[in-house]
């Protein structure tokens, strides 16, 4: 029922049909990466004038500013740190947007932004990575892989700027991955499963360059990437999957103090302490994505998903 479901029209594959310039799948993924890492460079240009600008107002001697031993990150907070490494994504957004809307010349209802239930959909993909992630805390917690230390409500205002910050960062991978490759690819050669397994292993190997990555860590970015293919096809819209990737990383970092693909998180509500004897479980300094409870929460989850795409299909089937 499965290869039934992908030989479906697709609302956004269809649209994607329409577009009056259409690279090759070569040329495709060679415009993706060049898309990323120039927008990659100019959100760094934004952090640097960020810092800049931190510099000019700290009142430090020149001779400090300058100094070869002396880090100019060093002048922010880690929390500033991060939540302007994650609002800078916002490049890599409008680079996709552009790119779609004046050199492809598609709308952007075949990324997945349709204007009907956008407000539901994106609440609905909040509930369900604010879901996930809490039973996977439960599970660790159960099997002793975590042990809650404290908690801190001090934090709250800089948890929700945060939050902020995450629904950029989060977008801008799925706008990239699911919005843009998935559907260009799916449009241009008619096979919408090959956009599924390219987006996913470009959005897994992306992840390489993380700290602490292993074997796991990218089964489990297999897993997520595969996930959230389905989701957008099955949702027939990009808003749930943005959601959905936001509430997953947010509630991992900033409410339960865990590191985020590698990546560790300044202010949380929750704190927790990792069993490093059981790292193959909760991650260790990965974070939970690293560990195998979020290998089984996340293969339930597929399984789930696709459980549902197969009973509509019998549904439709019957009709």
């Amino acid at each position: 029922m499965l290869s039934e479901f992908f030989k479906q029209p697709f609302p956004m594959i269809e649209e994607a049909k329409k577009a009056k310039r259409k690279p090759n799948i070569f040329m495709l993924i060679i415009f993706c990466i060049l898309i990323y890492l120039v927008c990659s460079l100019i959100g760094s240009l934004f952090l640097f004038i960020y810092v800049a600008l931190v510099a000019s107002s700290s009142g430090l001697p020149d001779s400090t500013l300058l100094s070869e031993d002396f880090n100019m990150l060093s002048l922010l907070s880690a929390d500033e740190i991060n939540i302007v490494s994650l609002m800078i994504t916002a490049a890599v957004i409008a680079g996709f947007l552009l790119f779609c809307r004046y050199y492809e010349k598609r709308y952007f209802t075949s990324m997945g932004f349709t204007r009907k239930h956008a407000v539901s959909q994106y609440l609905i993909g909040l509930g369900i990575g604010a879901a996930l992630m809490i039973v996977v805390v439960a599970l660790l917690s159960v099997t002793g892989s975590l042990t809650f230390a404290s908690i801190s409500w001090s934090v709250l205002p800089v948890v929700l700027l945060t939050f902020i910050a995450y629904m950029i960062q989060g977008a801008s991978e799925e706008i990239m991955l699911r919005g843009f490759l998935m559907t260009s690819i799916a449009a241009r050669t008619n096979k919408v499963i090959i956009g599924v397994v390219v987006n996913t292993v470009i959005f897994a190997l992306l992840h390489l360059g993380n700290p602490n990555i292993g074997p796991i860590s990218f089964i489990n970015l297999l897993l997520f990437g595969t996930f959230m293919s389905l989701y957008v096809l099955k949702t027939k819209n990009l808003w749930g999957a943005c959601a959905l990737h936001t509430m997953w990383n947010f509630m991992q970092g900033s409410v339960f103090g865990i590191s985020v693909s590698g990546n560790d998180v300044a202010s949380s509500i929750f704190h927790f302490t990792a069993n490093k004897d059981l790292w193959f479980l909760n991650g260790g300094a990965f974070g939970t994505e690293g560990g195998l409870i979020v290998t089984v929460i996340l293969g339930a989850a597929l399984a789930g998903l696709i459980g549902w795409i197969q009973k509509d299909s019998k549904q439709s089937f019957s009709n």
